[in-house]
């Protein structure tokens, strides 16, 4: 993965990281109206009908050609790209 690209997300205390966990829950979804999509045709049909905040790739998504296709189309729209080498269970 480019990490100019792509930069990681490597601390497990990066506000776009704690951001992102508090999503896993009703409080954080309903306080900041935002939610997770997860898999890469979800992300796909949510970006053709609504705005995307941010995204956080797996590397292996890299791999995939569509999955090279979908982070190419997020970055030309203007969506942030980030690597995450963090398990969403790291606390």
């Amino acid at each position: 993965m480019n990490e100019k690209k792509y930069p990681f997300v490597a601390n497990p205390r990066d506000p776009r990281f704690l951001a992102l966990r508090s999503l896993q829950s009703l409080h954080g979804r309903s306080s900041g109206g935002l939610y997770i999509i997860e898999g890469i045709r979800h992300v796909s049909r949510a970006l053709e009908h609504s705005t995307l905040e941010s995204i956080f790739l797996d590397p292996s998504t890299l791999s995939n050609p569509y999955g090279q296709k979908l982070a190419k189309r997020l970055r030309k729209n203007g969506v942030p790209v980030f690597g995450s080498r963090i398990s969403s269970t790291t606390t």
